[in-house]
């Protein structure tokens, strides 16, 4: 990975818009810019203070060397950072193929809880009321009167982070957590 990857990608993870990285290493946002599309490259004291404010050595943003824990931090951060957008990736995926399903068998309205989704740790999907084996996608019948059983005896008031817990807890089989090695 580059140093401009690396900007870009640890100025990601910190939340941070270009602007105020700038005003923190007292450049401008046309400079960051520069910097994290490779049109430019921060001089020595600027790539010091970006290795001090990200808590990283000079050596992990020029080299891709660990040296020290920050750096060891950043790198698992980034990492994570990673593995969460190619797992949303994977799921909006699965999310079209399944309602590509649901019309190819007629089905015109359908409830969106019903579809898969990303569970709260970013990492895992859970596939709703499908059975998904690689690239076959099914509907789950079984899932599906669950699903109705369940939000048909919840109070009127319970809102859907109570239904989709209701739903993991039942569940469990339909989870599965992609390995970043995958």
């Amino acid at each position: 990975m580059t140093i401009n990857e690396k900007i870009l990608r640890l100025r990601k993870v910190r939340g941070l818009t270009q602007a105020e990285l700038g005003e923190k290493l007292g450049v401008t946002d046309k400079a960051v810019s520069k910097w994290e599309q490779g049109n430019g490259m921060p001089d020595l004291e600027q790539i010091q203070s970006l290795g001090e404010f990200f808590g990283v050595s000079l050596d992990y943003l020029l080299k891709d060397v660990l040296m020290t824990g920050g750096d060891i931090k950043a790198k698992s951060e980034l990492e994570e950072q990673e593995q969460k957008v190619e797992t949303k990736g994977k799921n909006d995926d699965l999310r079209e193929n399944c309602k590509k399903y649901l019309e190819e068998q007629g089905v015109v309205a359908f409830d969106e809880k019903i579809l898969p989704f990303v569970e709260d740790d970013g990492k895992t999907i859970n596939y709703g009321c499908f059975d998904i084996k690689g690239d076959n996608i099914s509907l789950s019948y079984q899932k599906l009167l669950e699903y109705k059983r369940l939000k048909l005896n919840m109070k009127e008031k319970t809102n859907a982070s109570q239904l989709i817990s209701s739903m993991k807890s039942k569940y469990i089989t339909i989870e599965q957590t992609f390995d970043k090695t995958k």
